[in-house]
């Protein structure tokens, strides 16, 4: 059994990974989801504990099911724009293992740049993949924890 500690976006909340949350403990694990304080205007990455124009229902929610959709868009929260003028990971995150996944029909943020970022900032050169879009913990969460999972496996 293993825990994962599993983060959210800008704007979203620990609530977008109930269903990850559900699929990982259907296969023995645990983890947690904690609301980070994004929203906050005085934030930075070490508040966190990360030290180191689009319309949502089309570039975030394209593959996830209407209902889930508009619940999702309900408890979106602002994200504040100190966070966008602070690089992360911080050098401290690299010396722990990471793992990336790319979602490959994901219309906010191209594979190509997940790869590039991917390489750039964690060293992976060979991301996981996952047929879903932006959102793939609330579209694929049993595909998601499938890939979660297999990390702790190998």
């Amino acid at each position: 059994m293993t825990t994962f500690v599993l983060v959210h976006g800008s704007g979203d909340s620990g609530w977008s990974w109930h269903r990850v949350q559900r699929a990982l403990r259907d296969r023995g694990h645990e983890s947690v989801a904690p609301d980070l304080p994004t929203d906050r205007h005085d934030v930075t990455w070490d508040d966190c504990g990360l030290t180191g124009n689009a319309d949502p229902m089309i570039a975030f929610y394209h593959d996830v099911p209407s209902e889930l959709a508009t619940e999702a868009i309900s408890r979106e929260r602002p994200t504040a724009e100190r966070l966008g003028d602070s690089p992360w990971p911080a050098a401290a995150v690299r010396s722990i293992p990471v793992r990336s996944i790319v979602t490959t029909r994901d219309r906010l943020i191209p594979p190509a740049v997940q790869r590039r970022v991917a390489a750039e900032r964690l060293a992976i050169t060979e991301p996981n993949e996952l047929d879903a879009g932006h959102c793939a913990n609330l579209a694929r969460p049993v595909e998601l924890a499938g890939v979660l999972a297999s990390y702790v496996d190998a």
